[in-house]
């Protein structure tokens, strides 16, 4: 087993030049989740994305992603209707080397339509054409609440077999799992943490927090 880290080496490299009003990400040492430092993401009600990157994976058939989360006073705007925050993803090149990659693999951070502080986090996978199966849901508390989130992709052994499984993990406690799953190639060529595509980015506003991003090969 491999382990790789992505943290704040990555992280500074998209710090230059910052848009004035616009959704910022930066390394902080207050009110830190672990260790000195972590990854804030900043929403100002605007759509511009703020994520860091890393492209390490290359055609992984099953990685564990695990990271640290703090929502501190996140507000996803509106007052009806359910508000979206893709926090992390996995993309694949497939179906063809070098194309544009996919995102199949994305985490959502939710508000219930009731529009309450009750956020949710969600893990949904999918195909390029762009249709979605539910991974596992599960609810925790917010805002100052520290969590450590995990989640575990690997590939079908064939076409038509449905043997991809997708696991989800909460301080170390199975939310849920999907196992039948028809995905065969749908490898991990990159994955992203961060702030991008809100459901309506103009009402977008808070701050949360990301730290301890570790990629392990399965």
């Amino acid at each position: 087993m491999k382990t790789r880290s992505m943290l704040v080496v990555c992280a500074v490299a998209l710090l230059a030049a910052p848009v004035a009003f616009a959704n910022d990400l930066a390394v902080v040492n207050t009110n830190v989740i672990s260790g000195s430092y972590d990854l804030e993401m900043t929403l100002t009600g605007d759509n511009t994305p703020c994520y860091v990157e890393s492209q390490h994976p290359a055609a992984e058939t099953g990685m564990a992603i695990e990271w640290k989360m703090k929502v501190t006073d996140m507000n996803l705007g509106g007052t009806s209707g359910m508000r979206n925050l893709r926090v992390a993803k996995a993309i694949s090149t497939f179906p063809a080397p070098g194309a544009v990659g996919a995102e199949h693999l994305v985490v959502f951070l939710k508000r219930p339509y009731d529009g309450s502080s009750n956020y949710r986090i969600r893990v949904m996978t999918g195909t390029d054409a762009g249709f979605f199966a539910t991974c596992a849901e599960g609810f925790f508390a917010i805002p100052n609440v520290a969590k450590t989130v995990r989640v575990e992709w690997v590939v079908g052994t064939g076409p038509w077999t449905n043997d991809a499984r997708c696991s989800v993990y909460l301080d170390d406690v199975l939310l849920g799992q999907n196992t039948t799953l028809n995905f065969q190639d749908y490898n991990i060529d990159s994955v992203r943490f961060g702030a991008f595509q809100l459901t309506n980015p103009t009402s977008g506003s808070g701050h949360y927090k990301i730290d301890d991003v570790v990629l392990t090969r399965q």
